[in-house]
């Protein structure tokens, strides 16, 4: 995969066609700078993981508020077996979610399954 910049365009071009923004990468950075074939790979592969995590319908007790998330094999492989996570942890793995969420419990049978839950906000009646 070759770079060019077509005449009269201010956008880059690879000789296949037009670079699309990725997530995180601005238009700019990649006009400053050429990006290897080898990262792109990497860029696409990661962005791909993350489209595939699965996020459940909330449910809830009178308590708190559950959420499951179901991760790619590529990604459960990183989840650490001996304890559970800091929102830290899980959002470097490519979770997203509102704050709040804590990583209640590991479910051995399926430990690509991470169970989250945070308290109900307080109900005045």
């Amino acid at each position: 995969m070759g770079f060019q910049q077509t005449p009269g365009s201010a956008r880059p071009q690879t000789t296949d066609g037009p670079i699309r923004r990725t997530r995180g990468v601005t238009e700019n950075d990649m006009q400053a700078s050429v990006i290897d074939a080898s990262s792109c790979v990497f860029l696409r592969a990661s962005t791909m993981s993350h489209k595939q995590i699965y996020y459940s319908d909330k449910y809830d007790d009178d308590k708190y508020e559950y959420r499951h998330v179901m991760l790619p094999k590529e990604i459960a492989k990183r989840v650490p077996k001996t304890h559970l996570m800091s929102e830290t942890e899980w959002r470097n793995l490519g979770v997203q979610q509102s704050q709040g969420w804590v990583h209640y419990m590991i479910h051995q049978p399926e430990p690509h399954i991470l169970l989250f839950r945070r308290p109900l906000p307080n109900q005045k009646s």
